[in-house]
């Protein structure tokens, strides 16, 4: 095969990567859209944090749902100041 031919192959995967990229986060961006906003937990904490939250650096949080914070009885974090 020529090198256009494996030029095209290559930018083809590239294009098709991006277009998967793009569906990912519109799919993710529609979830919070829908009130299904993203808060992180740890399995003994009785908050729960934005991403980024300093509370969480030597701790292992996971994803659920701010309904389901709530629903356990979690409080928001007073450093992040995590959606209510």
């Amino acid at each position: 095969m020529s090198g256009c031919g494996w030029l095209i192959i290559v930018a083809g995967v590239f294009a098709a990567g991006v277009g998967l990229l793009t569906w990912l986060i519109r799919l993710e961006i529609g979830a919070d859209v829908r009130g299904a906003e993203t808060v992180w937990v740890t399995s003994a904490g009785t908050h729960y944090h934005q991403r980024e939250c300093r509370a969480l650096a030597r701790s292992e949080p996971h994803a659920v749902t701010l309904d389901e914070a709530v629903a356990d009885g979690l409080e928001p974090c007073d450093l992040c100041e995590p959606p209510v």
